[in-house]
């Protein structure tokens, strides 16, 4: 199963969307980002860094477009995380199934939507694996009972247990009534 999730834009450092991260692009070989106006930024940190810094403030500051990419001073540097490679694969299954993410959305994403914000339960109140999964499975009933309600009506809905709890009192008078009877019948023949 592989998970189809847009990945949080960043906003641009200087909000200018042309010198957002993205448009950096990146040279895997040679461990560098290329600016869009062709400068290149090579990492300045170790081989085993878990966050990497790009940068080359030389070039930034005899660059034309310094302040549409930077508002800093000395220039433009780009952060990466040891799983950048992963949100990269990310963005690429993202891109090539958006129809399938839309599908998702109309279909699945409405109910949380709803549960967080019609139903307010916009977070839990337990903690622990076993109790958040039973309060989450509260959240998802009294979401089904609305979901029914406006379906079928309440007056509906009603007259539906009440018939059900009819039949569960008669099974119950029943069961018993059988109970009693087999007791007794076996008292008979222990005497």
């Amino acid at each position: 199963m592989n998970a189809i999730v847009p990945r949080q834009k960043m906003p641009s450092h200087n909000g200018n969307e042309d010198y957002s991260k993205d448009k950096f692009k990146y040279n895997k070989e040679e461990d560098t980002y290329t600016c869009p106006q062709g400068f290149i930024l090579p990492s300045t940190s170790t081989e085993k860094a878990k966050i990497k810094v790009y940068k080359n403030y030389k070039a930034c500051i005899s660059c034309p477009a310094k302040n549409d990419c930077t508002k800093s001073e000395r220039g433009r540097k780009i952060t990466t995380g040891q799983y950048e490679e992963v949100y990269e694969r990310a963005d690429k299954r993202y891109a090539d199934n958006k129809d399938l993410y839309r599908q998702r959305q109309m279909i699945v994403e409405h109910v949380f939507g709803t549960i967080k914000r019609a139903l307010g339960f916009s977070y839990f109140l337990l903690r622990g694996n076993e109790k958040v999964k039973a309060e989450s499975h509260m959240h998802f009933f009294a979401y089904n009972l609305k979901r029914v309600i406006n379906i079928i009506g309440a007056k509906k809905l009603i007259e539906y247990f009440k018939a059900r709890i009819l039949l569960l009192i008669f099974n119950i008078s029943v069961n018993r009534t059988i109970r009693i009877k087999n007791m007794k019948m076996a008292a008979l023949d222990v005497l």
